[in-house]
């Protein structure tokens, strides 16, 4: 018993860790927003930029969303793929409400 939970866990795992191929995951809060860019003070203290292409996508609450919903403050999950001039953002989840004040 305790082996086929073992399997299935891995399997689980794997699928997971295959499906977004070669993105990258940036967690945080934004910081900045450009026409471009935003900048994302990420949950590990750092700072990254990540580029915005008009094949983006933006999902807030599970519903559609666009560049113009998100806030300075807004806590997101983006998947971004390496480009050479940067990550760029191939889904920006949206938070459902700005990060909390320390």
């Amino acid at each position: 018993m305790k082996s086929a939970l073992l399997v299935f866990a891995v399997l689980i795992w794997c699928s997971v860790a295959w499906s977004h191929g070669d993105e990258q995951h940036v967690l945080g809060t934004i910081t900045k927003i450009e026409a471009g860019a935003i900048t994302v003070s990420t949950t590990t203290g750092a700072t990254t930029v990540v580029n915005i292409a008009a094949t983006t996508k933006f999902v807030r609450g599970g519903a559609p969303a666009t560049i113009k919903d998100l806030k300075v403050g807004d806590r997101v999950a983006i998947h971004a793929k390496p480009k050479a001039q940067g990550l760029e953002a191939t889904e920006v989840k949206i938070g459902n409400g700005p990060a909390a004040q320390k």
